[in-house]
C-alpha cells in the first residue's frame, strides 16, 4: 500500500483510506474508499486523475492523504 503521490502515470489503482484533515473535501469530491483511479499525470506537486469519468486535480499535500493499491 502506497500513497498517491507514488503512483505512476497511467496506472490505475484502488483507494484504500482516505485519511486526515481533508475528508471533507474528499466527500465533495465523491472520493470513496474501493474506488478506482487511473493517474493521468504525476508531477510530483501536482497530479491529475481519472475517478468515475470526471478528471480532478490535486496538490501532493492532500495527495498524501489518499492510501492506495495497485490493481492487477
Amino acid at each position: 500500500m502506497t500513497n498517491l503521490t507514488q503512483v505512476n502515470n497511467g496506472q490505475t489503482c484502488r483507494i484504500t483510506w482516505l485519511l486526515g484533515r481533508y475528508s471533507d473535501i474528499f466527500r465533495r469530491l465523491e472520493l470513496h474508499e474501493n474506488d478506482m483511479l487511473q493517474m493521468i499525470q504525476n508531477q510530483g506537486r501536482t497530479l491529475l486523475f481519472k475517478h468515475c469519468g470526471k478528471k480532478l486535480a490535486m496538490s501532493a499535500d492532500m495527495a498524501v492523504s489518499i492510501k492506495v493499491c495497485d490493481v492487477i
